[in-house]
């Protein structure tokens, strides 16, 4: 983004001052390619920009949201606390709780 231009402009001033074009490749061809070059890191950056700022909208919400979360969480437990472990963490589990065993635990079958 920086040199790209300085380069075109060189090679133009360059031609008109009476040196030969550079043919391989022409300036034309570098124009072309810079052009389209251009195009696709403004995109990326309006892309970057948009997810940057859907991050910073998450972020505010979060601690909401995983109060909301603990909170379902906490009832959906507290309304299975009455049955035998192999059928809490399947009932749990349709209501989106999901237990996982760390590696040193074995699991309840």
């Amino acid at each position: 983004m920086e040199w790209a231009p300085r380069i075109i402009d060189g090679e133009k001033k360059r031609v008109k001052a009476g040196g030969k074009p550079i043919m391989s490749p022409s300036i034309g061809e570098v124009v072309t390619h810079f052009d389209v070059f251009k195009g696709m890191y403004n995109a990326q950056k309006q892309y970057q920009s948009r997810t940057q700022g859907a991050l910073d909208s998450i972020s505010k919400i979060r601690p909401e949201v995983d109060e909301v979360i603990l909170d379902i969480w906490n009832m959906v437990e507290k309304h299975f606390e009455n049955e035998p472990p192999e059928l809490k963490f399947d009932k749990c589990r349709d209501f989106g709780v999901v237990y996982y065993y760390r590696r040193h635990e074995k699991p309840i079958v």
